[in-house]
């Protein structure tokens, strides 16, 4: 109990400014901090992390936001539609393909753990998965797929390479954060920004496809559609592999590994023995599990939902310019989920700076909050019969 009240008026007190001690021993004040510093909580030349790698680090979760979105969200849309092959069937080899991912994810971060180089164990596979992963995504929307056994055959095998490819660069990209800084108050923030450049890439996708597939379809007989389709969805994968190709490399060149551990890693079969063991993990990964079923119905079964059950509904802001019917509502509904994406990252790093930040607003506001349960605290400890005092004036 006393390490509690302890913990918590440390934590109400306001602290002082911060201060850097120079070489002979003397404390001087410490480098002013631009606007790029306070975002990412970190301080000019301490060797920690810097601004420039929390911005490669989130640019490159930008583009990989973009090959993840464009598949994620319309490759079953062009499978259905455009070559044609049986909702069952492409449900069933969704299904399949997320199982398959269960498995791999885990056995990927072992590989990581495993992995040494002079680049560190996270930033190689961001150099060297680049061009698999354009390449494989480019091969999933080849629109000369012949609507038969052979040819959803044929995709199967690419997507699932695909879905292998992916998780070779996706596991390391989020290991990448943890390996370069020791600071949590840092790592918060960059990966809050990350967040916020990942949920723009894949709103970008999932608010200009539609629009674009939406009005260049329009009046077209089903036949026709599905011939325009193979190809809309063929530009928009090449277009998000160039935009998305440098940036992994930008990712890559401008991040720095500061820890490595030098042990050998504990083995996957350790590593699963763990997690079933660890309760408060165990609820975090169902929590993804929940999160994950309700994004692929929001952003796959939404776009079915707009494009078959509100095909005769729609409104018009221009005409001509800004028209909005049947598929391309499916903008409409990803505009309205988009900012909630963007204010909560916004409403943690604000909560994470109050925790966290040696600032006196921020100190004085956490005063403020831990100010009553400090005094609930103190009153149950005097109250207790153990007390010391509470002895002496009984």
């Amino acid at each position: 109990m006393s390490e509690e009240i302890n913990n918590q008026t440390e934590a109400a007190e306001v602290q002082a400014p911060e201060v850097a001690v120079a070489a002979d021993g003397t404390a001087v004040a410490a480098p002013k901090r631009g606007f790029l510093h306070k975002l990412f909580g970190s301080t000019p030349g301490d060797g920690e992390m810097q601004p420039k790698e929390g911005l490669s680090f989130s640019i490159c979760g930008f583009g990989q936001n973009l090959i993840c979105t464009i598949v994620g969200s319309y490759l079953t849309v062009f499978m259905t539609d455009a070559i044609g092959f049986s909702a069952l069937s492409v449900a069933l080899l969704m299904l399949f393909a997320r199982i398959y991912d269960a498995a791999n994810d885990p056995i990927m971060g072992s590989i990581v753990d495993r992995t040494r180089t002079r680049w560190g164990k996270c930033r190689p596979y961001l150099k060297w998965m680049a061009i698999p992963i354009m390449l494989m995504t480019i091969l999933c929307f080849l629109p000369w797929y012949p609507n038969n056994a052979g040819g959803f055959a044929a995709v199967t095998i690419v997507y699932l390479i695909w879905g292998m490819v992916y998780t070779v660069a996706d596991v390391p990209y989020w290991g990448l954060s943890t390996a370069m800084s020791n600071d949590t108050y840092r790592r918060g923030n960059m990966l809050t920004i990350a967040r916020l450049f990942c949920t723009l890439g894949a709103g970008l996708v999932t608010i200009i496809v539609p629009m674009v597939t939406s009005n260049l379809t329009q009046g077209l007989s089903p036949h026709a559609t599905s011939d325009k389709l193979r190809y809309i969805y063929f530009v928009a994968a090449v277009v998000c592999c160039v935009i998305a190709l440098p940036l992994f490399f930008v990712g890559f060149k401008n991040t720095r590994e500061r820890n490595q551990s030098l042990e050998a890693p504990p083995s996957l079969k350790h590593n699963l023995q763990l997690l079933f063991k660890n309760k408060p993990l165990m609820l975090i990964v169902l929590s993804g599990i929940g999160g994950a079923a309700r994004m692929l119905f929001t952003y796959t079964g939404g776009l079915y939902f707009a494009k078959y059950v509100m095909a005769d509904v729609g409104f018009t802001i221009i005409p001509g310019v800004f028209e909005f019917r049947g598929e391309a509502l499916y903008t409409v509904f990803t505009m309205a989920i988009v900012p909630g994406g963007l204010i909560a990252s916004v409403l943690v790093a604000a909560w994470q700076c109050l925790s966290l930040s040696s600032c006196r607003i921020c100190a004085a506001i956490r005063a403020s909050i831990q100010a009553p349960r400090l005094s609930r605290v103190l009153s149950s400890r005097l109250s207790s019969p153990a007390c010391p005092r509470a002895l002496e004036t009984s």
